[in-house]
């Protein structure tokens, strides 16, 4: 995922302590959306059980069904590479930036041309109800990720979790 966020031209121009607080910022919200370019919109079974054991059937099956919302952009997959350079220039109230104004220019060019590319791609509806599913579905990924981190959060404390996962989460 990185490589990919390193070939966009805008996120190279910006110094590598700001690259690097948009990616640790953002990684774990935007893997899911990652995940399924990777994966050709093809779910990994394997994952599923894995999911299932650790967190529930329950969060697999939130997991699942919000993965399948994007299913319909299997036919444009740029759709989703324009939201994951949308959000990589996410920034969160606790992060600090000298260039915010700059990296907030940079994810409206990238928010323009992706409803400029739904229209282009949909009939107007059409364009409205895909923005509608990328912004609540992203949403609805945060929400789980953050679940995830807090879960983390605890088996951390109970000493269960590894330093690897730890990092990913920002909680170390």
């Amino acid at each position: 995922m990185i490589y990919f966020y390193k070939g966009i031209p805008e996120f190279r121009q910006l110094d590598i302590e700001e690259q690097v607080s948009l990616i640790k910022s953002n990684l774990v919200y935007a893997m899911n959306l990652h995940y399924i370019l990777i994966q050709n919109f093809q779910e990994d079974p394997q994952i599923g059980v894995f999911m299932s054991k650790w967190i529930g059937e329950d969060f697999h099956h939130q997991m699942s069904r919000t993965r399948q919302y994007f299913y319909r952009f299997m036919q444009h997959p740029l759709i989703l590479k324009l939201a994951l350079v949308i959000f990589i220039f996410s920034i969160h109230e606790t992060d600090d930036y000298r260039n915010k104004i700059n990296v907030l220019r940079i994810q409206d060019f990238y928010t323009a041309l992706l409803w400029r590319y739904l229209n282009y791609l949909f009939e107007e509806t059409e364009a409205i109800r895909s923005m509608t599913i990328i912004s609540t579905q992203i949403l609805h990924f945060q929400s789980l990720m953050t679940f995830v981190a807090k879960r983390i959060k605890k088996e951390t404390e109970d000493n269960i979790c590894d330093e690897f996962m730890q990092s990913i989460f920002r909680l170390t």
